[in-house]
């Protein structure tokens, strides 16, 4: 066994045992073996457990590994149960799709049988000596629109995958699924009746980012910008927290083989030489800054108003109707009937139309305060764009609270964001990007971001230092040839 593997045992003893943070000279000094193996050991664990690296006003790159030894890509309980209640959630939003076109085929076939016999009355009647059409029944036309809504029926999608742009109620552009539907003269698509139908009970698809948006945005990022990176250009693209910020950045060193390094001014950067050197073409990721990218707000169905009403006085009348049934109103109009066909009537005309009905207006009522909740957060986080994008652009890391709000509000499309508003979304910044806040000369407020500037300042200068050639050179060997 290697003086490596045997560092790497007996300082994982030690993580076990509570000792969390470790710079290279403790881990040598635990160990006993040279610098270079206790690093390799330390860079080792890393990789299987879930650590940040942090850096001391000296200089001292520390590995902390938490509070608690956790598994790197092992899920907490809280991850479990979001996925677990996720799952569960597309269960029943499948089978309750299910349920929904059944009851519609249900109540388009009596349509049908409907339509059918008043066209079979309408010709006993319409129709003139000679056998001329006098206008009774059914043309081809509504015919044709009737099947066509029954088709519509077994349509599980309601919307296509192609994007197009929309703008909130405060001037905040996002992305959503274009409704599959008909083209009308003007271009627009109408969404169909089955369609809306569904999106009133569970809402628009949503353009949801990928999981691993961020981590093929960091690779071209990386392979744009000469393969090194810092902790605030990681805030910058993906918004996240500090402490998720610094779990990502440890995360992309470990997934992509990077390495961890400290400029003489005591910066941590990543070092990614190895993901930049290929002969492979980028695919179409598009780096885009946390601040160019509004969330888009959770929909409550999509619907015209009059789709709704119409929608909603339906399921209201089989709401209504199924409960007299369950009175046992049956009984009183058919009284001639046998028990059993009266007590299977009630259970197909009564409970389960009542059921459904209940489920199909309760499942609205429940998202609703589900959207309220999570659109809350999403105008909360669209807020903390803006401001970002003012603060990392402030060329000498330093900004006025009143400068602040202008520049914020420079926008006129956008929502003017007052005083409390900025307050409250920039004691969250100033953790997130190791900023401050102080009161000037003349008593005004102003907002410090020294770390921020001295990390994007240095970075620039390590790319401006570094060559940009990912030339492999000659293959030298090739195993098709001899």
């Amino acid at each position: 066994m290697d003086e490596t593997q045997t560092g790497l045992i007996t300082l994982e003893k030690k993580l076990k045992a509570g000792k969390k943070q470790l710079t290279v000279g403790d881990a040598a000094s635990i160990t006993a073996i040279n610098m270079d193996d206790a690093k390799h050991a330390l860079e080792a664990l890393v990789e299987k457990y879930e650590s940040k690296l942090k850096v001391t006003e000296n200089g001292d790159l520390i590995y902390d590994f938490g509070k608690s030894l956790q598994r790197r890509g092992k899920k907490t309980f809280k991850e479990i149960w979001a996925n677990v209640k996720e799952k569960a959630w597309l269960t029943f939003k499948f089978l309750f799709r299910i349920w929904i076109t059944v009851m519609l085929v249900v109540y388009f076939v009596i349509f049908l049988l409907l339509i059918i016999g008043l066209i079979v009355v309408s010709a006993s009647k319409g129709g003139d000596d000679d056998g001329g059409y006098e206008g009774g029944g059914m043309n081809p036309f509504q015919m044709y629109l009737i099947m066509d809504l029954f088709t519509d029926l077994f349509m599980y999608r309601t919307v296509t995958r192609r994007k197009v742009w929309r703008t909130d109620s405060r001037g905040y552009r996002y992305q959503e699924y274009e409704s599959l539907g008909r083209k009308s003269k003007k271009g627009e698509t109408k969404k169909s009746f089955v369609a809306s139908v569904y999106d009133f009970v569970f809402g628009p698809p949503r353009v949801e980012p990928d999981a691993l948006e961020n981590y093929r945005e960091a690779a071209t990022y990386l392979r744009e910008q000469k393969a090194v990176m810092v902790q605030s250009e990681v805030v910058g693209l993906s918004g996240l927290k500090r402490d998720d910020a610094e779990n990502f950045f440890t995360e992309c060193l470990v997934k992509y083989n990077g390495k961890a390094e400290i400029t003489d001014k005591g910066t941590l950067y990543g070092n990614f030489n190895e993901l930049v050197r290929g002969k492979a073409k980028l695919d179409n990721t598009q780096v885009q800054w946390y601040w160019d990218e509004y969330d888009a707000p959770h929909r409550q169905s999509g619907n015209t108003m009059a789709s709704n009403v119409l929608i909603s006085s339906m399921n209201g009348v089989v709401l209504f109707a199924s409960s007299q049934v369950m009175q046992g109103v049956l009984y009183q109009v058919m009284p001639d009937l046998p028990a059993d066909t009266l007590a299977t009537a009630s259970i197909l005309l009564g409970i389960v139309p009542f059921i459904f009905s209940t489920i199909f207006f309760m499942v609205p009522v429940f998202r609703y305060f589900s959207n309220r909740k999570k659109n809350k957060e999403i105008h909360r986080q669209n807020i903390r764009r803006r401001l970002m994008k003012v603060i990392f652009s402030a060329k000498d890391g330093q900004i006025p609270e009143e400068q602040l709000m202008s520049l914020v509000n420079l926008s006129e499309k956008e929502e003017k964001l007052d005083r409390d508003q900025i307050k409250d979304i920039m004691e969250d910044l100033i953790h997130d990007l190791g900023g401050e806040l102080t009161v000037g000369d003349a008593g005004e407020l102003v907002y410090h971001f020294e770390v921020l500037k001295r990390e994007m300042d240095e970075i620039k200068q390590i790319r401006n230092s570094r060559d940009n050639s990912q030339d492999l050179g000659k293959v030298v060997f090739d195993t098709e040839k001899d």
